[in-house]
C-alpha cells in the first residue's frame, strides 16, 4: 500500500482497528501520501457494503485497482 502511495496512487485503505488505521493514515499524511481509510470488518456484509460505498464516494465511483489482504497468519 505504502508503495502504490509512493508511486502517487491515492489509495484508500481499511482496517478493523481505529488506533491502529488512524496511526497509519497519519504517518502516511505526514509523508505526503494521499491515503483515505476507514475501519471495515470484512467478515460482516453491512460493513463491506458501507465500505463500498466510502471508497465509491471518496473515488467518484472511479476504481482502478483493489488489493485484499488477510493479516491473519
Amino acid at each position: 500500500m505504502e508503495e502504490l502511495a509512493g508511486f502517487g496512487a491515492i489509495v484508500y485503505t481499511c482496517s478493523r482497528n481505529q488506533k491502529e488505521l488512524n496511526e497509519r493514515l497519519q504517518e502516511w499524511g505526514a509523508k505526503g501520501y494521499k491515503v483515505y481509510g476507514s475501519t471495515c470488518d470484512k467478515a460482516s456484509r453491512t460493513e463491506r457494503e458501507e465500505l463500498i460505498k466510502n471508497v465509491s464516494s471518496t473515488f467518484d465511483g472511479k476504481l482502478n485497482l483493489l488489493v485484499s489482504t488477510n493479516s491473519h497468519p
